[in-house]
């Protein structure tokens, strides 16, 4: 397995799970949503949201909630489409988990006029703070 430029210490069981899901996927063949549904029904996850996501490093974002745990994890695809990195998102940042849920069940119309992006800019930001912490 490709050395994660996340350190192992911030892993838990299902992180490792869900990165192993997605070691041998190949992005050419198979859709990030198909990836993500089928690494979820390995870990006994629910997906909360499937989302594009305009940041100069990832192209898509997914949470999924981990049952009966109830963890979340952030899901970023690579911008060149062949790696997923996963997060793990505090708990105090489950609202924005949330708020983001609801602007995805929204009807294409209503969603144009409210912009996800800067929640998840914000839960990035809230999941990457133990490896900031960590040096």
């Amino acid at each position: 397995m490709p050395e994660s430029q996340f350190p192992a210490e911030v892993y838990d069981l299902e992180a490792v799970l869900f990165e192993l899901a997605f070691e041998f996927v190949d992005f050419t063949t198979s859709s990030f949503e198909t990836a993500v549904q089928a690494a979820a029904e390995k870990v006994s996850a629910s997906v909360l949201f499937n989302v594009r996501f305009d940041q100069p490093r990832y192209q898509r974002a997914a949470a999924v909630e981990t049952e009966p745990q109830r963890k979340l994890y952030l899901l970023l695809l690579d911008r060149r489409g062949r790696k997923v990195d996963v997060l793990g998102v505090p708990e105090d940042h489950r609202r924005v988990v949330e708020e983001v849920r609801e602007w995805a069940a929204r009807p294409l119309a209503m969603q144009a006029s409210v912009d996800s992006q800067t929640q998840l800019k914000l839960l990035l930001y809230a999941a990457c703070a133990p490896l900031r912490a960590a040096g």
